[in-house]
């Protein structure tokens, strides 16, 4: 596991502690063995809880840690649904944005405008070549012209 994801255990289990017991107790023992297990042991925890902004400090894993600790342990399961909701909108929301068929069909869509207005604007320009007989001959035609 990555330093950082140990230290943002080390984060979650110190806001846990600094909770009270009736909210602890509704979080399973073998989760709090598994974050106790996996943090970083020698990691000091720089959270100052008088500070009333204390939780702009935390690092997004940890802040993510905690709210699937809210989310899955101590809200009732009613308000647990209504999160789950809410978290799947966005998730559906944000694959709708970035849907790769969508990104792609907008570009197709761009282009093929780009290129119907384009159509009118260009035509073939028609380049004929002289042979080299009739090149010859009207080099020839202005020498004399200008004479000679």
């Amino acid at each position: 596991m990555e330093n950082t994801i140990r230290e943002s255990i080390s984060e979650t289990l110190d806001v846990l502690k600094h909770l009270p017991d009736s909210i602890i107790s509704k979080i399973p023992d073998k989760f709090l063995n598994y974050l106790k297990e996996n943090s970083d042991k020698e990691y000091k925890t720089n959270i100052n809880y008088s500070n009333e902004n204390w939780i702009d400090t935390l690092s997004e894993d940890t802040i993510q840690m905690l709210s699937i600790i809210y989310r899955d342990y101590i809200v009732d399961s009613e308000t647990r649904e209504k999160l789950i909701e809410e978290e799947n909108a966005i998730i559906k929301k944000e694959k709708e944005k970035y849907d790769i068929d969508k990104i792609f069909k907008k570009k197709e869509k761009v282009d093929n405008q780009v290129n119907s207005e384009n159509e009118g604007n260009q035509s073939l320009v028609i380049y004929e070549e002289l042979p080299w007989y009739k090149k010859f001959f009207e080099k020839i035609m202005k020498f004399i012209k200008k004479g000679g």
